[in-house]
Formats: C-alpha cells, structure tokens, sequence
C-alpha cells in the first residue's frame, strides 16, 4: 500500500472532535483555522450533532465510536502519520479510551499530542460529561505534550474546588497539580483576575506566563475550539507556545468584539468567516 507523500509539504493534524452541523462550534470551526494556517485536518469525528448544546433545543446527537475505531485500523494500515493528534469533545468514557489507544498507535517522534479536556466551563460539568468521563480525562491528559483546558476543566483534572478567581498560591497549586499528571506544557483559559479582564495561563518548563485581555460581556460557542486549533496551528508553524497564545488571544478579542456590534444571535457563533484572513499572514505558504 502506497503511503501518503506530503509529509514534506503541508503538515497533517488529526482533529478529533464532534461535528456540530449548526451554530459555529468544533470541527466546523477547527477545519477552516487550521486550513487559513496552511495545515490539513484530517478529522476523526466523536459525535454529530444537528446542532450544538448551547441555546439550542431539541437538537440530534448521533454516537460515533464504532467509526471512531475502524477509522483509526484503516489509518493505521495506510501507514498514515500526522504533525499533530489534537482531540477535543468526547462523548464518553469509551471514547476517551479510543483516543487513548489512537494515540499509542499513531503517535510517533514528531508528532505533537494537544489535548482539549472538554468537560465544562464557569464551574459546572457540561450535561453531556459525566464523572466517568472526568476520570478517564485524567489518563487522556497524560498522553499529551500540550493541554489546553479552561479554569474549570483545571480544577476538575486537578481535583481541586472551583474558584472563579484564583489567587497566585491556587494557581501555582493548580499548575504543580497538572504537572504531576506529566503536563508540562499546560494552557488555562478564562482565568479571571478582575472584574474586567480575564487572562490566559501558560506554564512550560517551570516558567508562568500570564496573558490579559478585556472581559468581554458576551458569550459565543465554539471559542474554545478556535482558540486550540489556532494555537495549535501556530506552533507548528514555528511560532512559540508564548507567542501563539499572544497571536491567538488578540485575534480573538478583535473577533468577539467584532462580532458583538452585529444583530444576531450569538448561539450562531463569532463571525469567524469574515476575520480568517487574519490567520492568513502566518500561513508559511503565504510568505514572501
């Protein structure tokens, strides 16, 4: 069998992650930040959904583990390899174990293993996650060279209580906490520090890096995924852990508040369309 020959070309990132079909989120957000960088998705779809949880009632959600793993056998015999495995939204705790086995089996010396804990936001588990789904997050997140999840996604691998504005001692007790589970690149989101500003953690090789950017009044799905993925893109574009998230926090706050100024619903997402040619200058194939 005749293996895959842009290896040399364009990087391949598998982005495993649910398909919300309406209401920006997920892959429909993850696959145009990543092609905007000049990188493939290749995506390995968790769940599809009519639409996503947020704001929308009575929407479809149709299970994919069993696909989940043929796809990775039928990988596995191509001989397939990627620049990156990143996962995000997983349905179950048996879908946490498929990553798992994923990744054992289709990781190799360059890849780079991002992990999503997608789990919950603003001190509650989403009502999709349950405990067992915790849990098995905890031995997902030891795979990973880079983990990105937001303050309370934190607290619950950490086994922690939730604050929603944690001191430098509850930080740094969160950070030792994530670092003993082997996460030495570790990203928090939406820490908040003030009653206007929230801030981004960044911790790697003992160092704490703490970006702020204004509290925007406003809540949009799918903001964590472009965070990750645009993130994710970045770095295996060359750029730094630090230098990605300064990039990808100031495109999203000119984005979201952007977005903010228009009449529509915000259960629809940013309107990340129209601010993708921003990604464009960090596209190596757009470089003079």
């Amino acid at each position: 069998m005749e293996k895959e020959n842009m290896d040399n070309i364009i990087k391949k990132v598998a982005a495993i992650n649910d398909i919300s079909c309406l209401g920006g989120a997920s892959l429909t957000e993850i696959i145009p930040v990543l092609s905007s960088l000049g990188i493939r998705t290749c995506p390995v779809p968790t769940v599809i959904l009519s639409t996503h949880s947020g704001g929308y009632e009575d929407y479809t959600y149709h299970d994919l583990t069993s696909h989940m793993i043929d796809q990775g056998i039928h990988w596995q015999s191509l001989g397939v390899s990627f620049d990156a495995i990143y996962s995000g939204f997983l349905g179950s705790s048996e879908q946490v174990v498929v990553v798992e086995d994923f990744i054992d089996h289709m990781k190799d010396s360059k890849t780079v293993v991002m992990v999503d804990p997608v789990m919950g936001d603003n001190g509650k588990l989403y009502s999709s996650i349950d405990e067992k789904i915790v849990e098995q997050m905890k031995k997902l997140v030891t795979r990973a060279d880079i983990i990105t999840p937001n303050l309370t996604e934190a607290f619950l691998l950490a086994d922690m209580p939730y604050v929603s504005k944690p001191d430098d001692k509850t930080i740094l007790e969160l950070l030792n906490r994530l670092r003993d589970f082997g996460a030495h690149k570790v990203i928090i989101t939406s820490v908040g520090t003030s009653d206007d500003k929230i801030a981004t953690i960044i911790y790697q090789n003992g160092k704490l890096t703490k970006v702020e950017r204004e509290l925007m009044p406003v809540d949009f799905p799918g903001t964590g995924d472009i965070f990750a993925s645009t993130v994710l893109g970045l770095y295996l574009n060359g750029y730094s852990l630090e230098d990605a998230t300064i990039i990808t926090s100031d495109f999203l706050e000119k984005a979201i508040g952007e977005s903010m100024k228009e009449q529509y619903s915000h259960r629809a997402g940013i309107l990340l369309e129209a601010y993708l040619p921003e990604l464009f200058k960090y596209n190596k194939f757009n470089q003079n």
